[in-house]
């Protein structure tokens, strides 16, 4: 994770030698990390969820991952990823570069984030959301407004047998981590 702080310094040199300010929201593994959520493992990406529309930028940011022998250090994919509606209004800020506003989801939203990556990586054998989703130390109230977020985010279009089939699922999901918690 050394790395993606050394990245973030350099894009924020970068973005002072410009005079120019970005915001970046960030989700998964690293915004557990910026909270000190000590999730037992290291990540090698940053999940950033706003849009750089600056070509400049987007090429810094390119050319710093390259040079640091990490070219998928800054994870534009996560944009794509559904988000808790009004997470805006929940985002915390953290202090750390001058030129960049950093900000994470709240963590009643990374569970929601997590809850959602879990079901849709599980069956390929992918546990990490879950390790970083008890890493959290959740509440039965907080999985399950978690699996209603996914039923409604996600099973929202579904024909009814798909939503049922969705449903029974997260359920057997939601017994699963009330298991463990």
């Amino acid at each position: 994770m050394k790395h993606i702080y050394e990245n973030l310094s350099l894009l924020n040199k970068y973005l002072i030698e410009n005079n120019r300010v970005i915001e970046l929201h960030v989700i998964g593994a690293f915004a557990f990390h910026l909270q000190n959520i000590n999730i037992g493992r290291e990540t090698e990406d940053f999940d950033n969820v706003t849009e750089i529309s600056d070509q400049s930028i987007l090429d810094k940011i390119h050319e710093i991952g390259e040079s640091s022998g990490l070219p998928k250090w800054f994870d534009f994919s996560a944009s794509s990823i559904i988000l808790p509606g009004g997470y805006r209004d929940r985002l915390i800020q953290i202090q750390k570069y001058s030129h960049i506003r950093l900000k994470v989801l709240s963590i009643k939203d990374l569970i929601k984030l997590k809850v959602a990556a879990y079901y849709h990586r599980r069956d390929k054998g992918i546990v990490r959301d879950l390790e970083d989703l008890l890493s959290a130390n959740p509440s039965r109230a907080e999985i399950s407004e978690a699996i209603h977020f996914v039923i409604k985010e996600y099973g929202e279009e579904l024909p009814s047998h798909f939503k049922k089939e969705l449903v029974l699922n997260l359920k057997k999901i939601e017994e699963e981590i009330y298991e463990l918690l």
